[in-house]
């Protein structure tokens, strides 16, 4: 999933912001996506993939797989939201439906795109929640030695919750419940 993640984190970001330019359909709207969505989109998904990877613990998972389905349903709504985003700004700038379809798919594909660009983003936020949260426990310790010894005035540092405070210490959980 890494290999293909990298190379869709960096294709699907272009086809949705500069994907009419192949076609000579573009626009202001490219120009405008390209300083905007593009970096947005870059950043959000190569971080989705990558953080996992390095993150990657001893049985080899990356990406959690609620993670990657909600990475997958974003970069399917970028791709549609690329096929059917709209542009201005020149005579033959338009969405690709609109150009492969005919005239009387300007509206719809500009009534459609909007949901699709907002979902990709809805989705992506999802997938890098997902994607750094679940890679956090795969962190590996094995570079960091165990502390061999406990200083006497360790427990002098614990700090107590608030609602801990003026109770018997020996109502508190032990270090062991705590890990």
């Amino acid at each position: 999933m890494t290999a293909v993640g990298m190379v869709l984190s960096i294709v699907v970001p272009l086809w949705a912001t500069a994907g009419r330019k192949l076609f000579g359909i573009d626009g202001t709207m490219t120009m405008i996506f390209s300083f905007t969505a593009l970096p947005v989109l870059l950043v959000v998904y190569l971080l989705i993939v990558w953080v996992p990877w390095v993150r990657r613990s001893k049985d080899g998972h990356g990406l959690s797989n609620r993670a990657a389905i909600f990475f997958l349903l974003s970069l399917l709504a970028a791709t549609v939201f690329g096929f059917l985003c709209p542009d201005f700004g020149t005579p033959e700038a338009k969405s690709m439906l609109e150009h492969f379809g005919g005239p009387e798919y300007a509206g719809m594909a500009a009534a459609i795109a909007n949901p699709f660009g907002i979902g990709s983003l809805f989705f992506a936020a999802l997938a890098v929640g997902f994607a750094l949260r679940d890679s956090a426990g795969k962190v590996s310790y094995a570079a960091v030695p165990a502390q061999q010894h406990r200083d006497e005035d360790d427990e002098d540092l614990m700090i107590q919750a608030p609602w801990m405070v003026g109770r018997d210490p020996a109502d508190q959980p032990s270090e062991q419940d705590m890990r």
